[in-house]
């Protein structure tokens, strides 16, 4: 029944962003402003740039074309230069790249989260307790895509220990798990500390 459930979830999300517009509109508002993510933006437009079909280079122009014009005004303003709806060109969408946004929490230290993207959180859990050694629990899945992904590491800000790894908001003051520690950069171990 679960099961059904989240396929009808994905079924949902899939026809929602189906529609040229809907698709873009989605990556633009996930997005934002790229310039934002400094050096992480590369992965977030070749998240985009894979749910669009669109090339690397095309993407990051386009998208800060719509922050700035907004997306009528962007696909006016290619219109104008083209002289067609060159703007809402995109390929069909690849439903391998619609799955669950995970959020995930050690049981022997409920202030370290975990948040990920995979099509199977379960497994991909499970995968990562054998990895790292420790005890994962799965706290919540939402359909998306990596962008929805990315999203959610951006609105976690300052409580990000390394990667995909956060502390639970609020929580401050706390030193990174040993697990993680050996797998720190020597930057990143020196400035946590």
């Amino acid at each position: 029944m679960i099961e059904i459930e989240r396929r009808q979830e994905l079924d949902t999300l899939s026809a929602s962003i189906e529609a040229p517009y809907n698709r873009i509109a989605y990556c633009a508002n996930r997005i934002g402003d790229i310039r934002k993510y400094g050096v992480h933006g590369g992965k977030i437009i070749d998240a985009a740039s894979k749910l669009l079909g669109w090339a690397r280079a095309l993407t990051r122009t386009r998208m800060m074309m719509i922050e700035e014009r907004g997306l009528w005004g962007a696909a006016a303003f290619l219109e104008s230069v083209y002289g067609h709806d060159e703007l809402f060109r995109v390929s069909s969408l690849d439903r391998r790249l619609l799955g669950w946004v995970y959020v995930a929490r050690l049981r022997d230290d409920r202030d370290v989260l975990k948040v990920g993207f995979s099509r199977n959180p379960e497994a991909r859990i499970e995968k990562l307790s054998q990895e790292y050694g420790v005890r994962l629990e799965l706290v919540s899945t939402t359909p998306g895509t990596m962008l929805d992904e990315f999203a959610d590491h951006c609105s976690r800000g300052p409580s990000g220990i390394l990667g995909e790894w956060f502390f639970a908001p609020g929580i401050k003051g706390r030193t990174i798990p040993d697990f993680l520690l050996s797998r720190a950069w020597p930057t990143r171990i020196g400035s946590a500390a």
